[in-house]
């Protein structure tokens, strides 16, 4: 694993944890956790979880 996918996934990770667990809006979360666009968030969050992050959202409201 290179040192790029490594970043990557461990800010991917965060995200994850910030949508289950926050209430922040969905592009605060891209730019918080690093991405310049909510696209390119939207994009990569997608590839990494097989998931929309607001899909993943909210299923982990609904399995509350």
């Amino acid at each position: 694993m290179t040192i790029g996918v490594y970043l990557r996934e461990q800010r991917l990770e965060r995200a994850q944890y910030l949508l289950r667990a926050s209430t922040m809006r969905i592009e605060n979360i891209g730019k918080e956790v690093g991405f310049k666009s909510i696209s390119h968030f939207g994009k990569q969050f997608h590839r990494y979880t097989g998931v929309l992050p607001k899909d993943y959202r909210h299923r982990a409201v609904l399995s509350e």
